[in-house]
């Protein structure tokens, strides 16, 4: 049973009025009893990825996915 799946994540941040995309096109799901690390250099993504997941995005951010949304939590 899928628990968490993520498809075609983005994600922007706006910066000096401009939109710069740190997140690109992240997809996977997981399925019950699995479990998922984000490993990656300081400033990959890491921390906006787990933030976009569960909705704490900062004020000048958006998340966006190619098809349906980017995080359905099925717990």
């Amino acid at each position: 049973m899928t628990v968490l799946s993520v498809e075609d994540l983005r994600i922007s941040y706006r910066s000096r009025g401009e939109w710069r995309e740190v997140v690109h096109n992240i997809s996977f799901s997981i399925q019950r009893g699995e479990m998922l690390a984000f490993v990656g250099e300081s400033g990959s993504g890491k921390t906006t990825t787990a933030q976009a997941i569960i909705g704490l995005l900062a004020d000048n951010a958006r998340r966006d996915a190619g098809r349906g949304n980017a995080a359905n939590l099925l717990i």
